[in-house]
């Protein structure tokens, strides 16, 4: 193991790891610095709608019940610890811009998160014996990779480097004398999100391959953090309500495929993954529906994705002994993608940029590994450093290009649209972007595109009903797309909605009745009951 502070031949590197943590904490937050002028886009918007916004230290309910508290009854997500920063931020943000424009707080929080993670990710990478130098380019890769952009750009995306800086917490723990703080590290980083749930299996590697701990103590250390898993489960299964959702076809197609073609298709976009890591080449903040092609076991991308497994399967096994941080990094990336992989069950989403964040932490190590001294001659080292250090320029003015793509929904969903023009959510994004920016008319035809695409989107024949009321187009012409929205989504409230009111314009009382009933059923507290039974009441068609 080569010593932190010196070369090969015990002379001093030159380089203080202090001074370089500094370096690389600037660095990833320059890159960023332009989201604080950012306010909420996308899925930001359910941390104003959350009904404990105006509570954020209603700790009992957010660590029961997330985000949305004791009021939903149907939770999809635990991940309270991420909920509550959210909470926190917004309540900030309030106070410094009541107007809810700008959201400098909840950006910066993320920022500074990714900063931490970095700085982290480095001090680890000394830990398992790295050189500083060697550690300051692995560092300085992770800071600027245009992969992360969607990760600290977007307020919501603060998941994974907040659960990023607890795993690497545990790392560092686990190496210390504070080992036995690890396990609360590991809960921490549950909290923040559910797909950090085996990493302490990289723990145990650090353990074993690289401080050579006895295999006993190992195995002791591994049954605590297992038993920290267990309890999170029992709170996670206590805090889930509601009917079981299956993924949906819109947001991530594997789900709909058998066994074998959803593993096929699921090792293909591992390749997608690293090639997007690597070559940050068709960035895209949608991988949705009809964006990535369904494909066989010999296409090139599986194959591809094959190859490498047994490739770095191999270089695990044999350098497991002589080179255990190649080992450790290799399995780390492949435990940070098993959950959200969609190899073992299907997730949300057929791809992501934000899930690779953890992943790529460790491709990073395996990149700078190389010019570690004794790995190279001098020549090639320092030629080596060049070319990343050119890279690692390169990634960061592509960085602060994608952070531009967050600026606001407009300017969000037509990048969607560039870079996934045969998308339905992007084309459906784009036209809801259109319409709330009082442009419905321009809006009608990424409506149609969308339903073109996926002719079963409820959300969008909704939302294309909306536009043609705002639009002035005919009531029959809007309630067509309602009630089509709510025969592919009967539970989709806003739509029983709307179309009960469009039916009392168009005189068709009886039926608007229906559907306020059907409403009603759903979520008996609406906002629009009260308008629709006013309605009702003035048209001779009370409720029953």
């Amino acid at each position: 193991m080569v010593d932190a502070g010196t070369t090969s031949e015990g002379r001093p590197t030159g380089l203080r790891p202090g001074w370089i943590a500094v370096a690389l904490a600037l660095v990833a937050v320059l890159v960023y610095s332009r989201t604080l002028a950012y306010g909420y886009v996308y899925d930001d918007s359910i941390i104003a709608q959350s009904p404990l916004a105006d509570r954020p230290f209603a700790l009992a309910e957010i660590f029961s019940n997330g985000l949305y508290g004791a009021s939903s009854s149907d939770v999809a997500l635990y991940r309270p610890l991420n909920d509550w920063t959210y909470l926190l931020t917004h309540a900030a943000d309030r106070v410094l811009d009541p107007s809810g424009v700008r959201h400098v707080v909840g950006h910066a929080f993320n920022v500074l998160l990714h900063a931490l993670a970095t700085v982290l990710a480095f001090v680890w990478m000394l830990r398992c014996g790295l050189a500083p130098r060697v550690a300051a380019a692995a560092g300085l890769l992770f800071a600027v990779l245009p992969v992360h952009a969607e990760s600290v750009a977007n307020v919501t995306g603060r998941s994974d480097p907040l659960a990023v800086v607890f795993v690497l917490a545990m790392l560092l723990l686990h190496g210390s004398r504070w080992w036995a703080l690890a396990p609360a590290a590991y809960l921490f980083a549950l909290w923040s999100k559910e797909s950090v749930l085996l990493l302490p299996l990289v723990a145990f590697a650090c353990d074993a391959w690289i401080a050579r701990r006895p295999l006993r103590a190992c195995l002791a250390r591994l049954a605590v953090d297992a038993a920290v898993a267990v309890v999170w489960v029992v709170l996670w299964r206590s805090a889930m309500r509601g009917p079981h959702i299956d993924p949906q076809p819109i947001e991530n197609p594997l789900a709909a495929l058998a066994h074998g073609a959803r593993v096929v298709n699921a090792l293909a976009i591992q390749w997608d993954y690293l090639a997007r890591i690597v070559i940050p080449v068709g960035l895209s903040t949608d991988y949705s529906l009809a964006t990535i092609p369904i494909v066989g076991a010999t296409s090139p991308r599986c194959l591809g994705a094959v190859g490498g497994g047994l490739i770095a399967a191999a270089a695990l096994v044999l350098c497991r002994r002589r080179a255990p941080l190649v080992s450790v990094s290799i399995a780390g990336y492949a435990l940070a993608f098993a959950i959200t992989s969609n190899l073992a069950l299907p997730i949300g989403t057929i791809m992501a940029e934000r899930l690779a964040y953890l992943p790529s932490l460790f491709l990073c190590v395996l990149v700078a590994l190389p010019l570690a001294p004794r790995s190279l001659a001098p020549a090639f080292a320092r030629a080596g450093f060049v070319v990343l250090v050119a890279a690692a320029l390169v990634f960061a003015l592509v960085t602060v290009r994608q952070c531009g793509v967050w600026k606001d929904e407009l300017t969000l969903f037509t990048e969607q649209v560039r870079t996934a023009p045969d998308s339905a959510k992007a084309h459906m994004n784009l036209a809801v972007a259109l319409a709330r920016a009082g442009r419905p008319r321009e809006a009608l035809p990424h409506y149609d595109r969308s339903i073109a695409i996926y002719p079963l989107y409820g959300h969008a024949w909704y939302s294309k009903g909306n536009a043609l009321y705002r639009s002035g187009a005919s009531d029959a012409e809007a309630a067509r797309c309602y009630a089509e929205a709510v025969r592919l989504s009967p539970r989709h409230q806003d739509a029983h909605a709307n179309f009960a009111l469009t039916l009392l314009r168009l005189g068709r009382v009886e039926d608007a009745r229906v559907e306020r009933e059907r409403l009603a059923a759903l979520n008996p507290e609406h906002p629009s009951l009260a308008v629709i039974d006013r309605r009702l009441a003035s048209a001779g068609g009370a409720p029953r």
